[in-house]
């Protein structure tokens, strides 16, 4: 599922040219919508409770669109707004750890698992970036030095 909701976000950006702000708006909607319609419906939103087929498809529900919207979400920090993939790493696991204290201060254990999901989700793949960038060696630090610059 996790890969579905990141081609999904990944068509959309790079196939059709769709604005990571709207897919990161347009899945957060569909998200909140999700978790409405099945906190109406069911009464509860805790995974511990996922014991009918129906619960099961509003969690997978939930789950593909929690890695469309972190997959975006984090697209739109490290890239359209700049971020970078070392500063997002940081944002990201301080996010998390802001969601972690909050549990042990006894904040809403759903909630903060809901919220923390949803971050593992760019925390990941802005990890999975920087640790995957080219990185520059002394022979490339040499050539970009003869480089001359035309006017």
């Amino acid at each position: 599922m996790n890969v579905v909701g990141t081609q999904i976000t990944d068509a959309l950006t790079h196939g059709l040219d769709v604005s990571l702000y709207l897919s990161t708006s347009v899945f957060a909607v569909a998200l909140a919508a999700t978790f409405a319609i099945w906190y109406a419906v069911e009464r509860t939103l805790s995974i511990h409770t996922i014991v009918t087929t129906r619960r099961e498809l509003f969690y997978w529900a939930a789950i593909l669109f929690t890695f469309a919207l972190g997959t975006a979400a984090g697209d739109l920090a490290t890239e359209a707004l700049q971020l970078g993939f070392q500063l997002g790493v940081i944002v990201f696991g301080a996010l998390i750890a802001v969601v972690a204290l909050a549990y042990f201060g006894g904040a809403n254990p759903v909630l903060t698992f809901w919220i923390a999901y949803v971050l593992t989700r760019p925390l990941g793949a802005s990890l999975g970036d920087l640790l995957s960038q080219a990185k520059p060696t002394a022979a490339s630090g040499w050539v970009r030095s003869l480089r001359v610059p035309f006017s």
